[in-house]
């Protein structure tokens, strides 16, 4: 039971560091935002079910485009023509930000590696590396800002 429990924490561990970032909700927000208003006026205005006009809004800011459903009135043709061009924009926007996150995590990760690998090496060097301080560096992570990242190496220095 522990193993799911792990796998379920790796999971919503990068969900939650996402929802603690104000661009992350700003961005989310403005998905929500641009999903709705067009569940919304696909609706009313093309008579469509909530489920169908969520689906039209999804598959035209995706820009799948199925062509199973589309707007037949004047009105809906005009406000889908700005749709894409605005909601476009708004997700490449999220899904940018989502990819520079992981990328970023990524770099920490790789960052807090070569740091124990160093560290390691170093306590070889010594002479004072056992198999017991061995594992316990493997289980311990160490911390590591971002500003660390920003014009230093690996060591920490400038």
């Amino acid at each position: 039971m522990e193993p799911l429990f792990d796998l379920i924490k790796k999971v919503l561990s990068p969900i939650v560091d996402l929802l603690k970032q104000h661009e992350f909700m700003v961005l989310f927000s403005l998905v929500s935002i641009t999903l709705v208003t067009g569940t919304f006026f696909y609706h009313t205005v093309e008579g469509l079910r909530y489920l169908d006009a969520l689906y039209l809004s999804v598959i035209t800011l995706t820009t799948v485009g199925y062509g199973d459903i589309a707007p037949h009135t004047d009105a809906g043709k005009i406000f889908t023509m700005i749709y894409l061009i605005v909601g476009v924009g708004i997700i490449l926007g999220f899904v940018n930000f989502i990819a520079e996150h992981a990328r970023e995590k990524s770099k920490i990760n790789e960052l807090v590696l070569k740091r124990q690998e160093h560290i390691e090496y170093l306590l070889e060097k010594k002479g004072v590396l056992n198999k017991k301080l061995k594992n316990a560096l493997k289980n311990t992570k160490l911390n590591v800002q971002k500003e660390d990242l920003i014009n230093h190496d690996y060591f920490g220095k400038k």
